[in-house]
């Protein structure tokens, strides 16, 4: 694991095991015979390979936040064998309690869709935070 400004880490692991589930409905046909355990209604993998996971906690200053979350996980290196999570936040502190926050998510999942997932959102709220 390597730590970088006090909060931030980025974690680099080669040996992973990944278990996850998948609706009968929706999970692509070409993954059905790689289920570990059919239950009622999904299918549940247990996946073994490399990952890479960071999570970034950093202040510009005292109004302006960075958060990222990101998780990589791969057992080769074709569409079928790879997953990402990546969610990417700037807040902007306008007020005490009022935020703007640039929210941007990217996901991809082949038990789900090849398709890549993209999602991007500008909120302003009252946010209350309570740190210890």
């Amino acid at each position: 694991m390597f730590t970088f400004w006090q909060k931030s880490n980025i974690n680099f692991a080669f040996a992973t095991v990944q278990f996850n589930s998948s609706p009968k409905e929706m999970t692509a046909t070409t993954f059905t015979d790689a289920n570990v355990i059919e239950g009622k209604k999904a299918f549940f993998f247990l996946n073994y390979g490399f990952s890479i996971a960071a999570a970034i906690n950093k202040n510009f200053g005292e109004r302006v936040q960075w958060v990222n979350n990101t998780r990589f996980f791969g057992n080769g290196l074709d569409r079928d064998h790879v997953n990402l999570q990546l969610s990417n936040m700037v807040i902007v502190k306008l007020w005490k309690y009022l935020q703007l926050r640039f929210d941007t998510r990217l996901a991809y999942n082949p038990l789900l869709n090849y398709k890549m997932q993209f999602r991007q959102e500008a909120l302003i709220g009252f946010f209350y935070e309570r740190n210890k």
